[in-house]
């Protein structure tokens, strides 16, 4: 998490999404245990936390977007609503940055619902109940 204290957001792009594409490839294809799997889908939200704000600080507003929502995704899954919640305040401060105030309330009072990019997202990076083992998207 301090990295980006000594380290350019660009030269840490590379290592942040490695760790966080690990960490949803362990998750999609290891054989856990419900509990297991509900902890490894809040590492993936933890990793998804600080990606997204590396590339939020690297202007690369989408990626970071995306990431977020995945995070929010997985936190939702995971059952951790702290986190959940955490990843939708990093998603709307964002968004009234970069997008405006009115967007920033929006994205920050949409930890709900599960559709759109945010399920496009989790699936294609193998996090969403369609993709990920029996029980741990519950």
């Amino acid at each position: 998490r301090l990295a980006d204290d000594v380290l350019a957001s660009g030269d840490l792009m590379g290592p942040v999404f490695r760790e966080l594409g690990e960490a949803v490839r362990v998750h999609a294809e290891g054989s856990h245990s419900e509990e297991v799997g509900r902890g490894l889908l809040s590492v993936v939200g933890e990793f998804a936390q600080i990606a997204g704000w590396v590339a939020s600080d690297a202007g690369l507003h989408g990626k970071a977007a995306e990431t977020y929502e995945l995070g929010v995704s997985a936190a939702r899954q995971a059952g951790d609503r702290t986190l959940e919640s955490h990843l939708a305040g990093s998603l709307a401060y964002q968004v009234a940055n970069v997008g405006g105030p009115r967007g920033g309330r929006r994205a920050g009072r949409g930890g709900g619902g599960g559709g759109g990019r945010r399920a496009a997202t989790g699936a294609r990076l193998g996090v969403g109940p369609g993709r990920v083992g029996a029980g741990a998207c519950r």
